[in-house]
């Protein structure tokens, strides 16, 4: 083997290396991809860890970084719309700006787990993942319900949380936590 043969296979070893440690990395090159998914041990569910880099609104945020990034549907509630196709102002219905505040509050540059639920697709029509997300060991979609951010959402045939969820808003409503006192008439 001359020396422009061995100077080849040096470059295409490097190369090779080079590959392998950035795949070996979780392709964290662009700063946002998912942890290795692993399964949830009652179905097969993927569960990732990202970062919360935007939060749109109550019940949809944005994970990964300014150059590669994920909208994620959070499963089993609904909050108050954001109309931001009025950009110079955009409008929000009732109780819509605290909504995103909270979990502006709660998510924004933080490491969250997203995790699927068995009961529905991994993507809704918008093509946002459907998750539920865990801040440490909190369950964020319930704690919206809980607060009075939001109110139960059942889309499809259900979900894994489904009844809790319902409990958590008939306690709001019934104490008049947040959206319920602020927005509701009798």
């Amino acid at each position: 083997m001359n020396s422009q043969q061995k100077n080849l296979v040096s470059i295409i070893a490097a190369l090779v290396i080079a590959a392998v440690l950035v795949l070996g990395s979780g392709l964290d090159i662009f700063g946002w991809m998912y942890d290795d998914p692993v399964l949830d041990e009652d179905a097969s569910v993927k569960i990732s860890t990202t970062t919360v880099y935007r939060v749109i609104d109550g019940d949809t945020i944005n994970v990964g970084s300014a150059t590669s990034s994920e909208y994620v549907r959070l499963i089993g509630v609904d909050t108050p719309e954001i109309d931001w196709e009025t950009s110079d102002s955009p409008q929000a219905e009732c109780y819509g700006w605290e909504a995103r505040e909270f979990l502006v509050d709660e998510l924004e540059g933080e490491t969250v787990r997203l995790v699927g639920d068995q009961l529905q697709p991994t993507y809704d029509k918008y093509d946002r993942r459907l998750a539920y997300v865990y801040l440490g060991d909190e369950l964020i979609n319930q704690t919206l319900i809980k607060e009075g951010y939001a109110q139960e959402l059942t889309v499809g045939t259900g979900y894994k949380f489904q009844d809790d969820f319902r409990s958590e808003e008939k306690i709001a409503r019934r104490n008049d936590v947040g959206y319920w006192s602020a927005c509701t008439e009798e």
